[in-house]
């Protein structure tokens, strides 16, 4: 039987050696890869400095701090010349004369079949003497 080595933990802190790689020979301790450049400085944030308004007096009322822009209104565009169409009205009638009647738009009704469906249970038909052969009760 052939002995089965098991990989040992490498020292913690340490990279096993099979996983170190060699040491390039451009590289120079305390610079940066010569292939990967240096990230620029984060820009600095200066903010536009702006005078705040100490609080008005009591009873009186508070500045506005954002005071309305004047904005110039914007151009209408030419409405273009488009003749309204107007609806055909018939011309006026004598009262007593009945405008004809417009034209049905509605689908004309269904009638039934004139085929009778048999009924469910076949007819009884009742004996001579009634239900109860003739017996009273």
């Amino acid at each position: 039987m052939h002995e089965v080595k098991l990989a040992q933990d490498p020292p913690p802190g340490r990279a096993p050696p099979e996983f170190t790689p060699p040491p390039s020979p451009s590289y120079r301790p305390g610079t940066a890869h010569p292939e990967i450049p240096k990230a620029p400085p984060p820009p600095t944030f200066n903010p536009i400095p702006q005078e705040v308004p100490s609080d008005p007096p009591p009873g009186s009322p508070r500045p506005n701090p954002w005071p309305d822009i004047p904005r110039p209104p914007l151009p209408s565009p030419p409405m273009p010349d488009i003749p309204i169409p107007k609806p055909d009205v018939p011309p006026p009638q004598h009262p007593d004369v009945v405008p004809p009647r417009p034209p049905s738009i509605d689908p004309p009704p269904i009638t039934p079949p004139d085929i009778v469906p048999p009924p469910w249970f076949p007819p009884k038909i009742t004996p001579p003497g009634g239900p109860f052969g003739g017996l009273v009760l």
